[in-house]
């Protein structure tokens, strides 16, 4: 079955590359086929006190934006990387930058992840990313080998949850190319743990020495 799964996935990164209006169709499909990811989401916001009033529908069509970027990251580059994405506050990571320590970055799902996160890449310096695996090995492959095409690193989440892969973390980023965590001396070392409603949280955060 999962290798079913990842060459259905290999069929859709393809075709939607070619023919980016079928990201819709595919995801419409998607919501139809597993019932229970609409569920997750009519949940995560009964949790979150937030009518739904449209939101769920417009996430799906986030999706499907965001499978067409997936889609074509093998053809992003430095060259046309503005033809997709607008770095808003720049000055503000290379004011950040400049100080020697390093910078850590922190996101939410919102827009298009992917894409941010790649593009940063090319328009600054690569940087280490935390995610969490997917269920299924040959689909995460693939994922992680476009998510490095612009030269990031990827890291597994359950790095942060536990004291020995802090210690791994600190000793990482005192490698001069760990670029948005640290810098040679510096490092932010996250303490990270999960909620019972599975969300993540950040106990403390230090200095390592």
């Amino acid at each position: 079955m999962r290798t079913i799964e990842y060459w259905l996935a290999r069929f859709a990164f393809a075709s939607v590359a070619l023919c980016p209006p079928l990201a819709r169709v595919y995801v419409k499909l998607l919501d139809l086929a597993i019932p229970r990811l609409r569920r997750t989401a009519a949940k995560n916001l009964e949790i979150a006190d937030i009518p739904d009033e449209g939101v769920i529908d417009g996430m799906y069509r986030s999706i499907a934006r965001m499978l067409v970027t997936f889609a074509k990251l093998p053809s992003i580059t430095r060259e046309n990387v503005g033809e997709w994405i607008r770095y808003d506050g720049l000055e503000n990571f290379q004011n950040a930058m400049a100080r020697g320590r390093g910078v850590l970055v922190a996101t939410a799902h919102l827009g298009d992840w992917e894409l941010s996160a790649f593009a940063h890449a090319l328009m600054t310096a690569p940087m280490h990313i935390v995610v969490r695996p997917l269920d299924n090995a040959l689909i995460d492959a693939l994922v992680e080998r476009r998510r490095a095409l612009s030269g990031n690193w990827i890291m597994l989440r359950k790095a942060c949850l536990s004291i020995s892969s802090e210690r791994r973390l600190a000793r990482a980023a005192r490698s001069p190319s760990w670029r948005i965590i640290a810098e040679r001396r510096w490092c932010l070392v996250l303490r990270c743990g999960l909620t019972k409603r599975g969300g993540m949280f950040c106990g403390s955060i230090r200095r390592s020495k």
